[in-house]
């Protein structure tokens, strides 16, 4: 028992150390922020507003939004959509920002003109994932550029990293 123990942990600190090393060893233009899984409770706060008893506005961490997403059916695709319009929510401005004054979400930069916030991160995903099947005919490229534009393109300024990111 305490070999599996020591066994699990060491591969855990190995993964951590691989990330930092990676990372840090990468050139200053190719880092990029590693999606780390977290180790702890990956359930979030949930808290009643004061205004609405019924409505529960859902605290994510960082690391918990991480590991929605990499476990999302499309995980490539959301997260450069959420790293492009949200830098995954760490932007200090952005329709992000509106949303979570509102104990809201919105770090997909989903119909921008209205506004549009949804009730929990989870529900971002699931809306993500919505556009992607709808979409199922075109191609990746395509996708994020009529995600962007509105536009049935394949080639965009939205996409333009979009090779380099992955």
């Amino acid at each position: 028992m305490k070999n599996k123990k020591k066994y699990i942990i060491g591969l855990i600190l190995g993964i951590f150390v691989y990330y930092y090393l990676t990372i840090n060893n990468a050139p200053a233009d190719k880092k990029e922020v590693a999606i780390v899984l977290p180790t702890a409770n990956p359930m979030p706060t949930v808290t009643p507003t004061p205004a609405n008893a019924n409505y529960r506005y859902v605290d994510y961490t960082l690391e918990q939004k991480a590991f929605l997403v990499y476990y999302s059916k499309y995980n490539t695709f959301i997260d450069y959509i959420w790293n492009k319009e949200s830098g995954r929510g760490q932007a200090l401005k952005g329709l992000h920002t509106y949303c979570r004054q509102k104990n809201m979400s919105n770090e997909f930069g989903y119909a921008p003109q209205e506004n549009f916030c949804f009730a929990t991160f989870e529900e971002s995903l699931i809306a993500l994932e919505g556009f992607y099947e709808k979409y199922s005919n075109m191609s990746i490229e395509e996708k994020l550029c009529f995600y962007n534009t509105g536009k049935k393109i394949s080639d965009c300024a939205y996409i333009s990293s979009y090779s380099q990111d992955l």
